[in-house]
C-alpha cells in the first residue's frame, strides 16, 4: 500500500546502510510562532560517524533562512556546529527543507525546517496564511466603511494638520515647500487624487485621504489622469526628479519622483482593492510597475505618521503602509487570477547504495500545488518497497526501495513519473566505498525454507575460511537489528528458529565474516 509522505520523520539508519553517515542531535528544526522581523537561531551539531573526513555540503530553499556555513569539513568520529537562523517578514506558514550532501553521494538527508510567524499588535491576524482572493476579500473587509470626511474638510485637514510642517506644506510631485496661508484657497497648490477622478475617485473615494496628496498646480495639471510609468525617452515636462514622456511602449506616462514612488503604489494598490478597481484597466496595465516600486521603495517615518494621522480621522488604515509586503502575496490585484501552478520537486540525482540496503530517497514538493507519482520503473534488481501517489506542498516523500546488485560496480536509473514530468535518478554500488583494498566475497549462503514458518536453516557455500568467526544479523523492514548470532558453522547445516514475538513480513539475513557482508531478504509467516 503506498503511504502519504509526513513532514516530521525520524531518520532510522541500517548497519550495513549507506544513508549519509552523520549523526544529528535533532532531524527536525521547528522555529515555533514568531514575530515577523524577529531573528531566531538554532544550533544543530553533526557528528561524523564515517571512517573518512567528510565534505558535508548544505543548501536551503528559503531566503528568510541563513545558514553560518554551506561546507562543512567534518573528520572521523569529529562533530561540528552549524547555526541556522531564520527571520520572516510576513505573517505566513513557511515549510521547506534543508539538505545535507557529502562527496561520496551517500543517501542526502532533507531536514524538515517549519516556522510560523504572526503580526504585532495582532492587528491583521485574520490574514494569516492567505493569499490571492482570499487574502484581497480580507484586507477589503478590513479597509471597507471608513468614515469618510467630505471632500472639503479632508482638504483642510490635509494642508492644515496632516501634511502641516510649521505652517509649510510639500509638493509630493516637485519637493517644493509653499506657506499654508496661501492654501487652500490659493491657486498655488492642488490636491492631487493620486487615483484621477476621471477614473473612478467619485463620491466617497474623492475624499479619501489614503489617495490625496498635495501637488502645485502645474505638476498637479502635468500629470492629469496619465497613467503612472518610467519615462524612457526624453521628457517634455520635469521638475525636482518627477517627469512625464513616453515609457519603452510609446505611451506617455508621468514618472513621481523617487522620494513618492513607494507612496504612489500604496496609495494606488489600496484604492484598487477598497474601490474594486474602477475604469480598469488603467490600473491592470501599471499593477506589476506599482508592485515594483512598492518592493523597491520602503515606507519612510514620514508614511507611517501620515497612516496614523489618516487612520485618527477615517476609522481603517492603509495595510500596504502597514505591511507593504501583503502586496506580494496577492497574485493579481486586478482581476480575480489566481497564482499559477508552479510544480517543483527537488530531489538527489545520484545515490550510493551497498547490496541489501532498505533506503529512503527523499523527494521534497517545493512547489505551490501537489506532486502525483505515476510510476516507477527500475532494474529487475532493484526493490520498490513503497512509494508516496501524493506529495503535498512544501513536504518530504519518501521512496522506499532495496538493490541487490550481483557485481562490485553497478549503476541503473531509477525513472520516475509524476506530473512535473519524467525524472531520473541515477543508483550505483561501490562495494569497496568504506574499504581500503577491494575484496572478493568469498562465500555465499541460502535460507531454507523461505518463507521462514519457525525453524530453518542455514547453509555456507564457497567458503574457504572455516575457522573464521561468522556471525548472522537479523533486521526488520524498518532497519532495527531484532537478533544477532555469533558463531555460525560454516561446514554443515545451521538449524535455527526465527526470533518470537516478531510479525509476519519481510526481514533481512545479514551474514559477516572477515569484513564480508552477504545479504538475503527473507519472508516469515507467523
Amino acid at each position: 500500500m503506498k503511504k502519504y509522505m509526513f513532514l516530521f520523520l525520524s531518520i532510522i539508519y541500517l548497519n550495513f546502510l549507506y544513508a549519509l553517515p552523520i549523526n544529528f542531535s535533532q532531524n527536525s528544526i521547528n522555529f515555533g510562532n514568531i514575530e515577523i522581523n524577529t531573528i531566531q537561531n538554532y544550533d544543530i551539531y553533526l557528528k561524523n560517524v564515517f571512517h573518512l573526513e567528510q565534505e558535508i555540503s548544505i543548501s536551503k530553499f528559503l531566503s528568510e533562512i541563513s545558514l553560518s556555513d554551506s561546507l562543512l569539513i567534518i573528520p572521523p568520529q569529529d562533530s561540528v556546529l552549524l547555526n541556522i537562523s531564520f527571520i520572516g517578514k510576513t505573517n505566513i506558514l513557511f515549510e521547506s527543507v534543508i539538505i545535507f550532501n557529502n562527496q561520496f553521494n551517500h543517501n542526502p538527508l532533507y531536514m524538515p525546517v517549519t516556522a510560523s510567524c504572526y503580526l504585532p499588535l495582532n492587528r491583521y491576524s485574520t490574514t494569516y496564511n492567505l493569499y490571492d482572493n482570499e487574502l484581497k476579500n480580507e484586507l477589503y473587509s478590513l479597509i471597507n466603511n471608513h468614515t469618510s470626511l467630505g471632500y472639503d474638510s479632508a482638504r483642510e485637514f490635509m494642508y492644515g494638520t496632516l501634511d502641516n510642517v510649521d505652517g509649510f506644506v510639500q509638493c509630493v510631485y516637485t519637493g517644493v515647500w509653499v506657506n499654508e496661508d496661501d492654501i487652500p484657497g490659493g491657486t498655488i497648490m492642488n490636491c492631487e487624487h493620486t487615483w484621477p477622478q476621471s477614473m473612478g475617485a467619485e463620491g466617497t473615494a474623492k475624499s479619501d485621504l489614503y489617495h490625496l496628496y498635495p501637488t502645485d498646480s502645474n505638476s498637479n495639471s502635468v500629470r492629469g489622469n496619465l497613467p503612472f510609468g518610467i519615462v524612457t525617452g526624453n521628457p517634455d515636462w520635469q521638475q525636482g526628479g518627477s517627469k512625464r514622456g513616453t515609457n519603452s511602449q510609446g505611451f506617455v506616462v508621468f514618472e513621481p519622483r523617487d522620494e513618492h514612488k513607494g507612496s504612489t503604489a500604496r496609495s494606488m494598490i489600496y484604492f484598487a482593492i477598497r474601490y474594486n478597481n474602477p475604469s480598469a484597466p488603467f490600473f491592470n496595465n501599471q499593477e506589476s510597475l506599482l508592485k515594483n516600486w512598492n518592493n523597491e521603495f520602503p515606507v519612510s517615518e514620514n508614511e507611517l505618521t501620515r497612516n496614523n494621522g489618516i487612520a485618527g480621522v477615517q476609522g481603517k488604515r492603509n495595510p500596504f503602509i502597514d505591511h507593504p509586503e501583503f502586496a506580494n502575496r496577492i497574485y493579481s490585484i486586478s482581476t480575480n487570477a489566481q497564482t499559477p501552478i508552479n510544480l517543483d520537486l527537488k530531489y538527489p540525482s545520484n545515490i550510493l547504495f551497498e547490496t541489501g540496503e532498505l533506503c529512503h530517497i527523499p523527494l521534497f514538493n517545493s512547489g505551490n500545488s501537489d506532486i502525483t507519482i505515476q510510476d516507477i520503473q527500475s532494474d529487475p534488481i532493484v526493490e520498490i518497497e513503497d512509494f508516496p501517489e501524493v506529495i503535498q506542498q512544501n513536504q518530504i516523500g519518501y521512496i522506499e526501495l532495496m538493490i541487490f546488485p550481483q557485481t562490485h560496480l553497478y549503476n541503473s536509473p531509477l525513472n520516475i513519473s509524476t506530473n512535473y514530468g519524467n525524472i531520473t535518478i541515477n543508483l550505483y554500488t561501490n562495494f569497496t566505498s568504506n574499504q581500503d583494498t577491494v575484496t572478493t566475497p568469498i562465500f555465499n549462503f541460502s535460507v531454507y525454507p523461505n518463507p521462514v514458518l519457525d525453524s530453518y536453516q542455514i547453509n555456507i557455500s564457497n567458503f574457504s575460511k572455516k575457522n573464521s568467526d561468522t556471525s548472522l544479523s537479523i533486521y526488520n523492514i524498518k532497519g532495527q537489528l531484532i537478533e544477532r548470532i555469533d558463531s555460525i558453522k560454516v561446514d554443515k547445516s545451521n538449524n535455527l528458529h526465527f526470533p518470537i514475538n516478531q510479525t509476519s513480513g519481510v526481514y533481512f539475513f545479514k551474514l559477516s565474516n572477515c569484513n564480508q557482508q552477504v545479504i538475503k531478504k527473507v519472508l516469515y509467516l507467523k
